[in-house]
């Protein structure tokens, strides 16, 4: 008898952590390459919950092994994670909106309260004589 409740109360707790508990997914981790000023989305996220349909996530954006290209040299330099020349930005595949741009910090940039549902990444430079390549990585901060 006391191992059934035993039993019981085990499967009792796990049906209460599964029902009240929060599930998200996203790309998480998952790495683009990209180049700027090519007109292509640079990524892709998809924040989702199972709590409500309201819920925010913070969202952060990575860029790391960056060259940036001379237009009429095409000769490269590398830049590491150094992003200073970069923004980036979300919109929302659904809706069309976007965020505004928003500056990457030490090669992270962070949206925060992004509502569930999927994204693009698109980044761009600030410079006119060059374009940057690199890889682009998005995750879901819960």
């Amino acid at each position: 008898m006391k191992k059934v409740l035993s039993n019981c109360s085990v499967l009792m707790i796990m049906t209460i952590a599964f029902l009240f508990g929060a599930t998200s997914e996203a790309f998480a981790g998952t790495t683009w390459n990209f180049k700027t000023e090519d007109k292509n989305y640079d990524g892709e996220i998809k924040v989702t919950t199972d709590r409500w349909a309201n819920d925010t996530h913070d969202v952060i954006v990575k860029v790391y092994d960056l060259e940036r290209v001379n237009w009429n040299s095409g000769s490269a330099t590398y830049m590491g994670t150094n992003a200073s020349a970069l923004q980036v930005r979300l919109c929302n595949k659904k809706s069309l909106r976007c965020t505004g741009f928003t500056p990457f910090y030490g090669g992270n940039a962070t949206f925060e309260a992004v509502l569930v549902g999927d994204y693009w990444v698109d980044i761009r430079d600030t410079w006119s004589n060059y374009y940057f390549r690199g890889f682009s990585e998005t995750d879901q901060l819960d």
